[in-house]
């Protein structure tokens, strides 16, 4: 492509293209189009003279002579083929081409893109009278034949999705637990570029004597630190990361949509309920957190869906979790376990699952455990949605979560996640760009973690989903507390339990994954 005597016009950060509509006899609206860069005009031009030869040649007049190019700001086309320069003057390209297509699809072939014997005559103009003879021919040339189908066809039909169904299942049952297989190709892709920290296990994490729970690490800065003071001051390497899912080709934003509607919804209950004292005052940072869902600990007699201190704030979390966008993104955090670590995401689903059935049958309606949406929110049995408009929590461990198992984040705001926001793993050496609608699933009982500060008139929320220690170790005594077991127990029972805890962290850390457990084989 040659563009001899002709001055490249400069072009603003937005260029309007607009072409004028001769078909239809009308001006189009004008299409608003948003180049990030305009440093090689010559790709630009490029482009132009591309759509050129692409539209058909009823539109040839709707591009001007340019008799001086250097009076005519705008996008200049050269078309080699004719010898002429052309100027863009009055189209929106994409409403053309739709009503084009709805057009041709339902009169004919879309002709615009193929050669046909009809292209060198003139098509006679488009008044009233011939559009509504076309809508009356449309009605009756272009109406779809309807055939019914004899009742075997469709029963051989029904037994044929039937089984592919089946066999699908079977086959995602067979391999990795019914990890869907897109989603492992996924994972294949992602492991590429999998950071490798050397951490070991049973040398650099506390837990506890019994190796249910994480340990006590000790007083803790109440501060949030910056992404710059932890890479200056502490040596932490940043990971920038813009933690965005894979989205629907045909569906493009549906996923930023979901995690809109969560973040409103999460943003009217924080309006709507009042904090108490110990939601509102707690280490991991001065802002509300309202936990929900089944736990034990901090006093309870049996395993329970927390309180709330009113049947009003009950009903507002219990809307919450009827959102379909916030069981959305409850579910993906819990598919993440499956898919990168299916030994906790198993043994957490059968724990649940016996533990809600033990008390299936109780005659007490708030001593059942099943909800509406169980299944929908995946394996997580509790959460905490922290409601303050600056959510970011302080250097902190959550010590009382199953050791092993894995907790998962995700922000929902309106903040810039380049500079502040990112999550801080100490343990790791790591600082980690985290934006809204993102999600991250981390040991956290036994790893350092914490958030960098966001500007004042930004806002962060978070859902926050774990597994309470105590509910596992419930299941394992046969549904009693340690106490009671102790109780109950004989010598030679007690002796074995203490024989087997000495032990039971290095079996419990065998519930992570390892890398290799990811690679397919023919891959290692």
């Amino acid at each position: 492509m040659v563009l001899d005597e002709v001055k490249a016009p400069s072009f603003d950060s937005s260029c309007h293209i607009a072409i004028q509509d001769k078909i239809a006899g009308r001006a189009a609206d004008q299409l608003t189009t948003n180049f990030f860069s305009f440093s090689d005009v010559f790709s630009f031009c490029f482009l132009y003279s591309l759509l050129y030869s692409l539209l058909p040649e009823a539109m040839a007049p709707a591009f001007s002579r340019l008799p001086d190019c250097h009076q005519h700001p705008g996008p200049v086309v050269y078309n080699p083929s004719l010898g002429q320069f052309f100027q863009a003057q009055t189209l929106s390209v994409t409403q053309y081409l739709q009503k084009k297509l709805m057009e041709e699809t339902m009169d004919g072939p879309l002709t615009d893109y193929g050669s046909s014997d009809s292209d060198d005559q003139i098509s006679p103009p488009i008044t009233r009278n011939s559009q509504l003879n076309r809508s009356e021919t449309l009605t009756t040339r272009n109406m779809p034949t309807v055939t019914s189908a004899s009742p075997k066809t469709i029963r051989n039909k029904e037994r044929d999705a039937l089984r592919r169904n089946n066999k699908r299942q079977k086959q995602q049952m067979a391999d990795d637990n019914g990890v869907k297989l897109h989603a492992k190709r996924r994972r294949i892709d992602a492991l590429k570029e999998a950071l490798q920290i050397k951490f070991d296990l049973q040398k650099d994490v506390i837990v506890t004597t019994t190796g249910w729970q994480g340990g006590h690490t000790g007083p803790l800065p109440k501060k949030n630190f910056t992404k710059e003071e932890v890479q200056r001051d502490y040596g932490l390497v940043h990971f920038p990361w813009d933690g965005r899912p894979r989205q629907k080709a045909d569906q493009p934003g549906e996923w930023e949509a979901t995690c809109q509607d969560a973040f409103e919804a999460l943003k009217l209950a924080a309006s709507s309920m009042a904090f108490s004292e110990k939601e509102t005052n707690h280490r991991r940072g001065p802002f509300p957190s309202v936990p929900h869902g089944i736990s034990f600990g901090g006093g309870q007699t049996e395993p329970k869906h927390l309180s709330h201190g009113s049947e009003a704030k009950t009903q507002i979390l219990e809307n919450v979790m009827m959102q379909k966008s916030i069981q959305r993104i409850c579910n993906f955090a819990s598919e993440g376990l499956r898919l990168y670590s299916e030994r906790n995401y198993k043994h957490m689903k059968e724990t649940m699952e016996a533990l809600r059935q033990h008390y299936n049958d109780c005659i007490e309606p708030q001593r059942k455990l099943r909800r509406p949406y169980d299944q929908s929110v995946g394996v997580f049995p509790c959460r905490s949605f922290n409601l303050g408009e600056q959510s970011v929590s302080y250097p902190h461990k959550d010590d009382a979560n199953l050791a092993q198992s894995w907790c998962s984040i995700t922000p929902l705001g309106l903040f810039d996640a380049t500079r502040g926001g990112q999550l801080i793993l100490w343990d790791l050496g790591l600082v980690v760009d985290f934006p809204s609608g993102s999600t991250i699933l981390i040991p956290s009982a036994l790893i350092l973690h914490s958030n960098a500060p966001i500007s004042l008139h930004e806002t962060r929320y978070a859902i926050v989903q774990y597994a309470a220690a105590g509910l596992f170790r419930w299941v394992e005594n046969g549904f009693m507390s340690e106490a009671t077991w102790l109780a109950r127990a004989t010598k030679k029972q007690i002796q074995e339990r203490l024989d087997s805890q000495k032990n039971r962290w290095a079996e419990a850390a065998k519930m992570f994954t390892r890398l290799p457990e990811l690679i397919p084989k023919d891959q290692n």
